[in-house]
């Protein structure tokens, strides 16, 4: 394994390491072979086989982006019809594309480019991995050893950033089965305001995203982050978000897992500082084959801060769902108030969903509730439906997309949620058609 990983790392990055990384990917490299994928017979990897990912034969995109591989991708951005947003970067494979990114509405106290080209400056902001685990988690290795693109976002203290940064990373494998390993820093200072919507969408093949973000709160900093997977039945996914929130700030995530192949998502958050507070809303629609797997985990470190959970899965067909939510509440986080909630929707007999939230708590003074549903459509509901003259499909539908459509509902951006919305609205029909087969 070693030799098959330093030839690709030594492709990836032309032969040449900058004097800056080569230290920073030796050893990671050096971690990984020492880690190796992880399998079954690990906890945290109980009900997710990573085989397809330990014996697919990737290799890294260095073909040039032709006209042609261009204008496809181009379309299926402009099919996608995301929000209008004069900050937009595009990544295709892991690499920045400036043709198709827009990079018009920078404003003063923000700093918005290539994280290579970010890692190439001495600046004390850059405080890449200092968040991040390589010593046990496998995946983050791998993508350590591979550290080269990505995005830096870095908001100034004080500053409210106008609008909304995208990122959005095009999986585009053709023929060959194409492995990327994108690493993105978000750093807010004090009293900054900033909101990010991070799409991974697939255009064509097989294709597997290893992705690592950092993400880091100053005083007072609020983010509100969509992460929207839309990559399509061939991608494999691993998505690891770490964030690191001091006093009094805000973190709100939204993920939505839409008809990807195979997914793992891993999200901490460590609420270091005294009211620092975070938001984790997640939902995932699954149909025939297709496998989900999100793991969480929230650290009251702090007193005084306050965390909310809820995320819920519609699956069909063969499907798979996984949910592990862990919350931690530490000796000196008095007066912490927490509250997790895991329910899922099942469609068909076939469909499989393991749930486990799960809360530590060492502190006297905590308020904590978790908990966790697994049921089928509510036959009274479904039959008042029918009494009023509604057809099967059709009240089914309403039911399942009310039960969905609370998640994206939250969102408070008003062209977002209608984004969201209508990509909910057509993945619910193309998995109510998948069970009508």
């Amino acid at each position: 394994m070693m030799e098959r990983l330093q030839k690709l790392v030594e492709t990836h990055s032309g032969g040449v390491e900058s004097e800056r990384l080569v230290g920073v990917r030796a050893q990671a490299r050096e971690q990984f072979e020492a880690l190796g994928f992880p399998t079954t017979r690990l906890e945290d990897w109980k009900y997710t086989s990573t085989r397809q990912l330990r014996e697919g034969e990737y290799v890294h995109d260095q073909a040039p982006l032709t006209a042609e591989r261009l204008s496809a991708i181009s379309e299926a951005l402009d099919g996608l019809e995301l929000p209008e947003s004069d900050l937009r970067l595009v990544l295709v494979n892991g690499r920045l594309v400036e043709s198709l990114s827009e990079l018009g509405g920078l404003q003063k106290g923000v700093r918005v480019m290539p994280l290579g080209e970010a890692l190439q400056e001495e600046d004390a902001s850059i405080s890449l991995g200092r968040w991040v685990d390589t010593e046990t988690q496998a995946f983050t290795a791998l993508n350590q050893a591979f550290l080269q693109n990505g995005l830096f976002l870095h908001v100034a203290d004080g500053v409210v950033l106008d609008g909304m940064v995208q990122l959005v990373h095009v999986s585009e494998a053709g023929d060959q089965s194409i492995v990327s390993h994108p690493r993105h820093l978000l750093v807010l200072g004090r009293n900054a305001r900033a909101g990010l919507l991070q799409v991974d969408l697939g255009v064509d093949g097989v294709a597997w995203s290893n992705s690592v973000t950092e993400i880091e709160l100053a005083d007072g900093a609020a983010l509100e982050h969509h992460i929207w997977q839309l990559a399509g039945v061939g991608a494999h996914q691993v998505n690891r978000i770490e964030v690191h929130q001091e006093r009094d700030s805000n973190y709100a995530a939204h993920t939505m897992t839409l008809g990807s192949g195979w997914v793992r998502n891993d999200l901490g958050v460590c609420l270091d500082g005294p009211g620092a507070e975070c938001h984790l809303k997640g939902l995932y629609l699954v149909g025939d084959g297709q496998h989900v797997d999100n793991h969480t985990s929230i650290h009251h470190k702090a007193p005084n801060c306050t965390s909310r959970e809820l995320y819920k899965g519609v699956l069909a067909g063969r499907s798979r769902g996984v949910f592990n939510g862990r919350i931690v509440v530490y000796k000196d986080a008095q007066r912490s108030d927490s509250d997790q909630g895991n329910h899922n929707l099942l469609l068909s007999e076939s469909a499989r969903v393991d749930t486990k939230p799960q809360l530590e708590i060492f502190a006297d003074d905590v308020k904590a509730a978790h908990g966790t549903t697994v049921g089928q459509l509510d036959t009274e509901a479904l039959f008042y439906l029918r009494s009023r003259g509604i057809a099967r499909d059709e009240a089914m539908r309403i039911l399942t997309g009310a039960f969905a459509r609370e998640i994206v509902e939250q969102i408070s951006e008003g062209p977002l949620r209608e984004f969201g919305v209508r990509l909910i609205d057509q993945q619910l029909v193309g998995l109510q058609k998948e069970q009508g087969e």
